[in-house]
């Protein structure tokens, strides 16, 4: 496993471009990021497919980063680092911020996250819509995780399958379905909100928890989740117990945390309406409670199901 990303370079990088059509191609094992638009404006990827080694860390799928307008369609993506992942990248704060992107229609294998906003978030995620993805044997399913003073609002996934497992641990993620996470990057930074989430018709099968997480109050606020399936299942070697919060300077890696089915600490108003968890028989041992939630104001439940 190399984990050195020094020399290895970009396959496709176009920087401060304009009105960008990427379609019908395949992009096998590439040795770093595959398709980085930065500070692009109109940009579309169709029908495009990367094929990337399941170990090699650092070999994204696409990355935009600081870019506006943007609409990735029927794709299919397997890499070891995240397969798209939304950035506003250090030193380049002058292109502005990461927003009205649309993502429909992948598929998406990734030992880190399939989804991934951040951690590069030094400018603001703003309406951004996530809907008809297919997501298997993942590290982690969808992550928003800001690590920086940027901030992140107005963002829906909808009809989305997602099925996680832990890799290993040198990979970010404890196959979270999903994890939504605000923490400094070093132990002395601030770091933004995420506000104004909506997950719809999400059907999760994991071997950790719904996972959100900030650092301090009113940084996560309004997250919603309806016709929400979650199915806990153990199907990976490595042991339970844990989450992960890097990058953290102030939070030991690996995180303790109880085996719950939905686990927040630091999140005002987030609610789960039409939900239904499962545990399945194997899982059943390690299971230690349905809900853990520690300074979660304006939690709500309605028609909720665990079994």
């Amino acid at each position: 496993l190399d984990t050195s990303s020094k020399d290895r370079p970009t396959t496709i990088m176009f920087e401060n471009c304009s009105h960008c059509v990427f379609r019908d191609f395949t992009v096998r094992t590439a040795s770093f990021w595959t398709l980085h638009p930065l500070g692009c404006y109109d940009v579309s990827v169709f029908g495009v497919r990367i094929l990337n080694s399941l170990r090699l860390a650092n070999c994204d799928g696409i990355d935009p980063d600081h870019c506006r307008q943007v609409r990735i369609a029927g794709c299919h993506i397997e890499c070891a680092d995240d397969c798209i992942v939304m950035k506003n990248s250090y030193g380049h704060e002058h292109y502005g911020d990461c927003e009205n992107i649309t993502i429909t229609g992948c598929t998406l294998i990734s030992a880190s996250a399939a989804v991934k906003l951040g951690t590069d978030s030094v400018n603001d995620f703003k309406n951004i819509v996530v809907t008809n993805c297919a997501i298997s044997a993942s590290n982690r399913g969808i992550a928003l995780m800001i690590r920086d003073k940027g901030n992140a609002e107005n963002i829906s996934f909808s009809d989305i399958t997602i099925e996680t497992r832990t890799f290993a641990p040198v990979f970010w993620g404890r196959g979270e379905p999903i994890c939504i996470t605000s923490v400094g990057r070093t132990k002395n930074a601030g770091s933004g909100s995420i506000r104004n989430v909506r997950f719809r018709n999400i059907f999760c099968t994991s071997e950790n928890s719904l996972f959100i997480f900030a650092d301090g109050v009113q940084k996560i606020k309004d997250v919603s989740f309806t016709d929400l399936s979650l199915t806990l299942k153990k199907t990976g070697e490595w042991p339970l117990g844990t989450k992960d919060l890097r990058p953290s300077g102030q939070w030991p890696d690996p995180f303790p945390a109880p085996c719950a089915a939905i686990w927040i600490r630091n999140a005002e108003g987030v609610s789960f309406h039409k939900t239904r968890v499962s545990v399945d028989a194997n899982m059943k041992d390690q299971f230690r409670q349905s809900l853990f939630h520690e300074n979660a104001p304006d939690l709500t439940f309605t028609e909720v199901c665990i079994r």
